[in-house]
């Protein structure tokens, strides 16, 4: 028996991402990258 699906729903064009402010990310990723790519202490 053939059972009727809903249509899904309509995903919006724009990444989540795009109204982000990009330079506090870009900080944070700067700020991550600097935290983790340290050499290990002696």
């Amino acid at each position: 028996m053939h059972k009727v699906t809903p249509n899904p729903p309509e995903t919006p064009s724009a990444s989540p991402y795009a109204f982000t402010n990009s330079k506090k990310l870009h900080d944070a990723a700067e700020w991550a990258l600097d935290h983790y790519d340290q050499p290990e202490a002696p």
